[in-house]
């Protein structure tokens, strides 16, 4: 009787344990929709970070705000511990301006502890910073899966910790880097900047600046080195830019938007304008039918007769068997 008992309490512990290992982590969401103020936004998103407790999870904030009339100077600061990400599916617009020992980021992110949790931008969030510092600062690693990250005349993102840009597009508009982080793995959308070098330890004219950096296709990062606007490029071609890998992007124009090229998306930049050439890029655009397509010389119309004729064939050998 007493080894059964020793056997139930042995299996109750391994439950408890297998219980404890698989329980899915919590995962809560907030809606910013509406919100004008840094505060309102922080206070909201914190507390359901706080909410999660000890075991970590997710918080997936959505949403739209625009808090660069009501707040144009203040910061959403988020403290993300290391068990725990932010799910950034949300629209945030802000036009922060600090200076130096008073920098105002739209997105300030902190860690509790020694190291911080993750902020991720996936597809239809976006942080726009309009002011002159940075659209997300912090300690923390981020994640681009989708979205839009950009910056006017500072980093898109400046973080002691990891950048993964897995998809959407890293800009900033000026010589600044576009990020700035401990190790940069770019392996899907676009990091673009002003500037004549991909990767470097300056926080100037490097569209990337971090101690490791690597790429993997359809990854793109493009360094622009003209300013002078408005100036017009030939599709095809790939002057003032720098690009990584080599032939990932150029001018082009896709559905009748003119810019950089890259994975069959486009990149417009204000005051360039892209003319048609030998090397048009327009190849990239879905709507247009190659040559290959176009069956017997007829587009889908040769595909439709060729069914035809076959399904005649096929009704006549029948009717002849009979």
């Amino acid at each position: 009787m007493k080894r059964m008992r020793n056997k139930f309490l042995a299996l109750l512990v391994v439950l408890a344990v297998l219980a404890l290992c698989f329980t899915p982590a919590a995962a809560w969401a907030v809606d910013i929709d509406g919100q004008t103020t840094a505060a309102g936004i922080q206070s909201i998103i914190q507390g359901e970070i706080t909410a999660l407790g000890a075991g970590g999870g997710t918080v997936t904030v959505t949403g739209t705000a625009d808090i660069s009339v009501d707040d144009p100077d203040k910061s959403i600061s988020l403290s993300i511990p290391d068990n725990v990400t932010v799910v950034w599916q949300a629209n945030l617009t802000g036009s922060t301006s600090g200076s130096s020992g008073n920098w105002v980021y739209l997105i300030s992110l902190t860690r509790p502890g020694l190291t911080g949790g993750t902020f991720e931008v996936v597809t239809g969030g976006s942080v726009v910073q309009n002011g002159t510092d940075r659209a997300i600062n912090g300690y923390c690693n981020v994640t681009v899966s989708g979205g839009v990250i950009s910056a006017t005349t500072n980093r898109a993102i400046s973080v002691s910790g990891n950048v993964t840009v897995r998809d959407g597009v890293v800009s900033n508009a000026h010589t600044a880097n576009a990020i700035n982080a401990t190790n940069v793995t770019v392996a899907g959308g676009l990091v673009f900047s002003y500037g004549n070098a991909i990767h470097g330890t300056s926080p100037t004219n490097n569209v990337i600046s971090s101690v490791t950096y690597s790429l993997t296709e359809p990854g793109v990062v493009v360094a622009w080195n003209n300013k002078a606007t408005p100036i017009s490029y030939t599709a095809g071609t790939r002057t003032d830019l720098t690009v990584d890998p080599a032939n990932g992007a150029a001018w082009g124009i896709i559905g009748g938007v003119g810019g950089i090229v890259y994975d069959g998306k486009v990149f417009p930049i204000p005051g360039v304008s892209v003319t048609s050439g030998s090397g048009d890029n327009n190849n990239n655009n879905n709507n247009n039918t190659s040559d290959d397509d176009d069956l017997f010389g007829c587009g889908n119309i040769g595909f439709g007769a060729l069914a035809l004729i076959l399904l005649g064939a096929g009704l006549l050998a029948t009717r002849k068997k009979r």
